[in-house]
């Protein structure tokens, strides 16, 4: 099984443009069930990810004012090397790796580096255990 068959698409993802202000990436968070907000730009290219534990650091340790902060564009404050999949690889190749680095979710994308959508560990585990795979 492959993550192209499993993947939950955008726009059933929610991406912000890495020049949306921060406060854009922390009400997306605040919304969606991922616990990260997929970073790309207008060519929909994965720029980075920001999660919650990022986020919750991100504003305990800065100096500036929150109405700053929360202006800030994404691009600043996002992992701007996150683990990214290609829709190509397997169900359980991609649960290996996200066990092996301990992440929850990761961006998909095509087969030009495209952002195409997500997945989230619960959903690879539940597709591998309706299929009878574990």
């Amino acid at each position: 099984m492959l993550l192209k068959d499993v993947v939950v698409r955008f726009p059933d993802v929610q991406v912000v443009n890495e020049e949306d202000c921060f406060f854009d990436a922390i009400k997306v968070l605040n919304t969606n069930r991922w616990g990260a907000v997929f970073v790309v730009n207008t060519a929909m290219k994965v720029q980075g990810i920001i999660t919650d534990g990022d986020a919750r650091k991100i504003m305990a340790t800065n100096n500036e004012p929150l109405a700053q902060l929360n202006s800030e564009p994404t691009s600043k404050y996002a992992n701007k090397s996150p683990t990214v999949f290609l829709e190509s690889m397997s169900v359980v190749e991609s649960l290996k790796i996200m066990n092996e680095k301990m992440f929850l979710c990761a961006p998909v994308v095509d087969s030009e580096g495209k952002f195409i959508g997500a997945v989230h560990i619960q959903h690879l585990l539940r597709e591998l255990i309706n299929n009878g795979t574990i």
